[in-house]
């Protein structure tokens, strides 16, 4: 996902606020972080996950947030670690998946399947396929995925494009099911 296909997703459910992270704003201490948030934002409550970290070097926790939340006047709500295979499900372990080929373990920890963001483009004369930048690519080699609907074996390339065994037009998200071979 793109950062904008993120923040679109979350704000299905929820106004979200989202500040440009910079190194001086990422040094800001844990307290004067939730100060600026809720000063700004006027904020009702909190959302963050279990192991959520923040502030200069990561310095405040859960437990920061939810003292902060008391004294600034805000709730805060702790999202419980989603476990796969006996460990918590993390952006980490999912782009691990991705990046060995691993698709059925990361879909199985997405609860989806991984749909990438992409565009065509040509590649020495062929037809392929480019994704956003920042989006993690499984490890060369053919896989099932799907567009609009249509199920297609595609090829991921070493460098970053993914070459359909069919002509695509238009294609804006391709989904991976799973990897052949």
């Amino acid at each position: 996902m793109t950062d904008g296909e993120r923040l679109a997703a979350l704000e299905r459910f929820a106004p979200v606020a989202a500040e440009r992270l910079d190194r001086q704003f990422a040094a800001t201490e844990p307290e004067d972080f939730v100060r600026h948030m809720a000063e700004k934002y006027r904020m009702g409550a909190a959302i963050a996950g279990f192991n959520y970290t923040f502030g200069s070097r990561g310095a405040g926790n859960m437990d920061t947030l939810r003292r902060l939340g008391g004294k600034y006047g805000f709730e805060v709500y702790e999202i419980p670690a989603l476990m796969y295979g006996g460990e918590p499900v993390s952006s980490t372990r999912i782009r691990a998946c991705i990046e060995r080929g691993d698709i059925a373990g990361a879909n199985a920890m997405l609860g989806h399947e991984l749909e990438l963001s992409c565009k065509e483009t040509s590649q020495n004369g062929r037809a392929v396929l480019k994704v956003a930048d920042g989006l993690v690519l499984p490890v060369p080699g053919r896989y099932i995925t799907e567009a609009e609907g249509r199920r297609l074996v595609c090829g991921v390339l070493p460098g970053g494009s993914i070459e359909p065994e069919e002509p695509l037009r238009g294609i804006k998200k391709l989904r991976f099911i799973g990897r052949i071979g």
